[in-house]
């Protein structure tokens, strides 16, 4: 087959290819010019496993003459206390073993007593029927109807001059002023309190004090 050129002409037909037929199989590789590696192929070797198997890692053994430790003894004698917890006396009752609080209307029956013996005997007989009885922790009032003023934090039975600074100084001194001062309202608030935790008053508490039948 021809093709026209531009100029008119024909262009002749290329000629025909050729086949080229490989060379036959002769079982000899190629000489490509790369000189074989010294010593050839070796085969990877068979993987043996170690023998005998399996072998499970020996248990841990303690050191020759290991002694564990002696377990937890409580001291000779030690008695752990039984039935679970047990509040001191006094501040579970608020009061001494074998005793009781005065009640908000015991505290005042006492009062208004200890008001009509002071009427009656002009308050000089009360003074010193009082001084006489401090030491007891009672006025004339409370002596008469078995009240007694004991110590808050011991339920003890207050000393003589414990007793004098609670009934002249805080009562009667202080509670007068800080009365007249504020119009009664001191009075109303210490009289007030003794319906509170342990039947407390303000001047019982200031002076840390409770009352209680013995």
């Amino acid at each position: 087959m021809t093709y026209p050129q531009p100029d008119g002409t024909q262009e002749p037909e290329p000629p025909a290819s050729v086949p080229v037929t490989p060379p036959p199989y002769t079982g000899v590789a190629p000489d490509l010019g790369v000189p074989p590696t010294t010593g050839g192929f070796a085969a990877p070797t068979e993987y043996l496993p170690p023998g005998g198997g399996y072998q499970p890692p020996t248990p841990y053994q303690p050191p020759t003459g290991y002694q564990p430790p002696t377990p937890y003894q409580p001291p000779t004698g030690y008695q752990p206390p039984t039935g679970g917890f047990q509040p001191p006396p006094y501040a579970a009752a608020y009061a001494p073993p074998g005793t009781r609080l005065v009640s908000p209307g015991g505290r005042l029956g006492a009062q208004l007593l200890d008001g009509v013996l002071i009427f009656v005997t002009a308050g000089i007989g009360w003074l010193i029927w009082a001084l006489l009885i401090f030491d007891r922790g009672q006025t004339p009032a409370r002596q008469l109807l078995g009240h007694v003023v004991a110590d808050a934090a011991t339920g003890q039975t207050v000393t003589w001059g414990r007793m004098a600074v609670r009934e002249i100084l805080l009562k009667g001194i202080v509670g007068y002023i800080a009365s007249a001062m504020t119009f009664s309202v001191y009075f109303l608030v210490d009289s007030l309190m003794v319906f509170g935790q342990r039947n407390q008053t303000l001047h019982d508490k200031m002076a840390g004090t409770v009352v209680v039948y013995r």
